[in-house]
């Protein structure tokens, strides 16, 4: 029992450390003004699945991968999740960029994250903002995201 906890301290306090060291990284990418847009977005979406993979390990999250999927640059891939773990599964098995209700950036750190990562934030009660949406998922889907 002892073990167990211990175990759970040692993973708050390496959360604790990888997480902001995350957050470091993307406030570095966000204010190198000398790095194309395109460049940040490839950056971004490759650390967001450094940061999923290390959440997926932080966390114990296992994974079994059946079968060769063969994702190509620029594709759009949908899933309906029902918590953090999945966003973790779904970073480390693909490098992407993720939307999200807007609601996350009020979040405690995720919401950082979130803002960091360049995250696509949806309010749900604005259906006007649909057609930006759609204009900024297009146009990282054409960057090769």
């Amino acid at each position: 029992m002892i073990m167990g906890y211990l175990l759970a301290f040692v993973r708050v306090i390496a959360v604790g450390v990888v997480y902001p060291g995350f957050a470091v990284v993307g406030l570095v990418l966000k204010s190198a003004g000398f790095i194309s847009k395109k460049r940040r977005h490839y950056l971004i979406a490759w650390f967001t699945g450094l940061w999923a993979r290390s959440s997926c390990f932080l966390f114990n999250i296992q994974l079994e991968i059946v079968g060769v999927a063969e994702i190509k640059k620029g594709s759009l891939i949908v899933a309906n999740h029902i918590g953090a773990p999945d966003i973790f599964v779904l970073g480390r098995c693909f490098p992407a960029f993720f939307v999200s209700k807007a609601d996350i950036t009020e979040w405690p750190l995720f919401g950082l994250l979130a803002r960091l990562g360049e995250v696509i934030l949806a309010k749900r009660d604005q259906r006007h903002q649909v057609k930006e949406i759609i204009a900024e998922m297009s146009s990282r889907l054409k960057e090769g995201c």
